[in-house]
């Protein structure tokens, strides 16, 4: 997630307008790809499980600005707030 979270020269196809021309996280281009049985990834679901992971890597990748900067709508009210709280508690134990 780390590396698909910068935003690279992506676009998904309703970030284009004649107006204007949005660039993206990589990261929400992922949800576009198909597994093998033809489905699609749900890309929203790593969001969740990476909330869960107890791991540090893990804590220190929710807790930073990158992968806030991945968040919008729905995804950054579920988990803006906990990010940031998670930062706060990270840099007290520090």
């Amino acid at each position: 997630m780390r590396k698909l979270s910068p935003a690279y020269d992506c676009q998904c196809d309703f970030d284009r307008t004649d107006e204007v021309n949005y660039i993206v996280p990589a990261i929400w281009i992922c949800n576009r790809t198909r597994k093998e049985d033809g489905t699609l990834y749900n890309t929203w679901e790593y969001y969740d499980l990476l909330s869960k992971l107890k791991s540090n890597e893990a804590k220190e990748f929710f807790s930073s600005l990158l992968f806030r900067n991945t968040l919008d709508g729905s995804l950054a009210e579920e988990y803006y707030h906990r990010s940031e709280e998670l930062e706060r508690q990270l840099k007290k134990k520090r």
